[in-house]
């Protein structure tokens, strides 16, 4: 508990950023949800334009109120993004970095073995994306609220926790990627275009039609916004997410332990 509690440490300061710019961009958003009657017809005539491939695209469901609507296209995404990106980030900051900047002959030279420190920082890695998550709901609830919005809470709960176990698989097998990772820029131009490509590749795919299971290895699809308020979580979905986040983790630690570090 010593090596997390420094470790959350001293990460705050990174999620507290991440915490205000993201809790910023929901709060502007979930403020600007089309609610009101004139609103939903201007939603909803925005939509009959659009054409198929379009819809495809967005993941459009009918019959969900404007607010649902709204979370599904335009807010959900970008959290999803918001999640991925911060726990790309902290995963390479958790070997590659402290490579990069020299630092990693101290901390191995502390009284733990390098399970612990793994383990710990892999925690806080978790942990961190998750007061995110839990962070950015709270907000959509009380501006929805506030605005006394048609909205599907529960469902916001369930997709949200969704698109955590997602960041949590990606950055599990960021983390497992940065054990042969020793440059930190290079890593996080490389995962952070991991995440930007397997988003707009869920999108292209989604537009020309292919089904769900001809894109089961797209990350974002098992994060679709508007299938999940509409019809809740999909249990094999979540089982596929913790797998891969709970393989990619045990696989790390091994490994970490073995890795070769330069002088």
């Amino acid at each position: 508990m010593t090596l997390f509690r420094q470790y959350f440490r001293a990460q705050l300061s990174g999620l507290l950023i991440w915490l205000g710019a993201g809790g910023a961009m929901v709060f502007v958003l979930a403020r600007s949800a089309p609610i009101d009657a004139s609103g939903a017809q201007a939603l909803e005539a925005l939509v009959g334009k659009m054409p198929e491939s379009m819809k495809m695209m967005f993941g459009i469901e009918f019959g969900l109120s404007p607010a649902d609507s709204f979370v599904s296209m335009k807010l959900a995404p970008g959290i999803a993004l918001i999640l991925c990106m911060y726990i790309v980030i902290t995963a390479l900051s958790i070997v590659t970095r402290e490579v990069d900047r020299r630092t990693i002959d101290f901390l191995l030279g502390m009284p733990v073995d390098r399970r612990q420190v793994l383990v710990s920082r892999a925690g806080v890695m978790i942990v961190n994306t998750a007061i995110l998550a839990v962070a950015y709901w709270a907000i959509m609830r009380v501006v929805f609220g506030a605005l006394e919005a048609d909205a599907s809470y529960s469902r916001y709960a369930e997709l949200i926790f969704t698109q955590w176990l997602l960041a949590v698989a990606l950055g599990s097998i960021t983390l497992l990627s940065s054990i042969w990772i020793d440059d930190y820029s290079f890593g996080v131009k490389l995962w952070l275009g991991v995440v930007a490509t397997s988003y707009f590749l869920e999108l292209v795919l989604r537009a020309a039609g292919l089904t769900r299971w001809q894109r089961f290895f797209i990350p974002f699809s098992y994060a679709d916004p508007a299938s999940i308020i509409k019809n809740g979580m999909v249990a094999a979905d979540i089982l596929v997410l913790v797998a891969v986040a709970a393989v990619a983790l045990i696989a790390s630690v091994p490994l970490f332990e073995r890795k070769e570090i330069a002088a």
